[in-house]
């Protein structure tokens, strides 16, 4: 995976992109799928007054990057992750161009996503909580630091939390 989805990418795009598009030319020539979904991330929401809500540019490039040797089967449209109307609007309109539907439709379905998304991060922040304040099991655990690409990838990671729970450790992830 690694090796091919380096071929074609500038030399300094980072490790966890190249993953990312070997996956991606991974399905489209070994699985033989129709099409990959691989949005344009452009805009995140703040978690924190400190956090910068943007994207890495070769982040943003990347669904482009990946579509290179035949974008009619890599679907990219551009996607802000934000509460605000404004640019859910933008993103299912784009969305909406990508999929051959109505705006009307993008548009709720953009919405229940991002419902389900701040659903799944209050859920993440709870089960935190709870593991923090009762113990974790077997009574040691380790808070890991990183990027969500390089937390949650065994590749990227070199199986950490395989690892740590030879050690009998488990990984809380910083999330």
């Amino acid at each position: 995976v690694l090796a091919r989805g380096g071929q074609g990418l500038p030399p300094e795009v980072c490790l966890p992109l190249k993953v990312a598009s070997g996956h991606v030319r991974y399905l489209l020539d070994e699985e033989q799928v129709e099409r990959v979904l691989l949005p344009t991330m452009l805009r995140f929401p703040n978690s924190q007054e400190r956090d910068r809500p943007l994207s890495c540019l070769y982040a943003q490039e990347l669904p482009d990057m990946a579509a290179m040797g035949d974008p009619s089967r890599v679907l990219t449209p551009q996607t802000v992750i934000a509460d605000e109307p404004g640019p859910q609007l933008e993103t299912a309109t784009d969305y909406a161009k990508c999929f051959d539907v109505s705006i009307d439709e993008a548009a709720a379905a953009v919405a229940y996503g991002v419902e389900r998304q701040q659903a799944f991060l209050r859920a993440r922040r709870e089960r935190g909580r709870q593991l923090l304040a009762d113990g974790v099991p077997g009574g040691r655990g380790v808070v890991v630091l990183g990027k969500p690409y390089n937390l949650y990838d065994a590749y990227s990671n070199l199986n950490l939390a395989r690892h740590l729970r030879r050690l009998g450790l488990l990984a809380i992830p910083m999330d």
